[in-house]
């Protein structure tokens, strides 16, 4: 696979990867059983360094969550075709720089690298709880139990955080 500004990745299952591409915003589904690569367009457009960075899988209703980072702030629900099932503009932040939906407590996860924050959300964006971060440029999000993950592409750090 060779595309330019891979942001957000997510697995589905045992064997598909989601890749969202920032520039074009299309979903890239990668096989891992049979080595194999499917391109999806959204069909949305935007501002070229504004796109797409997060995307998260959203088991129950086997539908994905995308975020766009900015101007507009939007999370997608999209089917696996990268088909938008629908959209919502997110004012509780500053910018959305990863997602992570938590199955285990049906709560997805929204990460705002320019406001440092971490926001807990359930399903319909309705904010849950929020908590600040420290300015290392955050961009990707992932939680386990008690566990926030937290890379930064800048920094080129793992940081990990208990949840309180």
């Amino acid at each position: 696979m060779s595309k330019q500004d891979l942001e957000g990745i997510t697995s589905i299952g045992d064997s598909i990867l989601a890749v969202v591409v920032e520039i074009t915003r299309e979903i890239l589904f990668l096989n891992l059983k049979n080595n194999s690569e499917s391109v999806y367009q959204t069909g949305f457009e935007g501002e070229v360094n504004n796109g797409f960075e997060g995307i998260t899988y959203f088991p129950t209703e086997e539908n994905l969550f995308i975020a766009n980072e900015k101007n507009p702030k939007l999370i997608f629900k999209t089917n696996i075709n990268a088909e938008i099932l629908s959209y919502s503009s997110i004012d509780f932040t500053e910018d959305l720089a990863g997602l992570y939906f938590d199955q285990s407590n049906n709560t997805l996860w929204t990460l705002s690298q320019e406001g440092n924050m971490i926001y807990k959300c359930s399903p319909e964006y309705k904010i849950i709880e929020q908590y600040s971060i420290p300015n290392i440029q955050y961009e990707g999000i992932a939680v386990n139990g008690k566990n926030i993950y937290l890379v930064s592409d800048s920094e080129k750090i793992l940081s990990i955080y208990l949840i309180p």
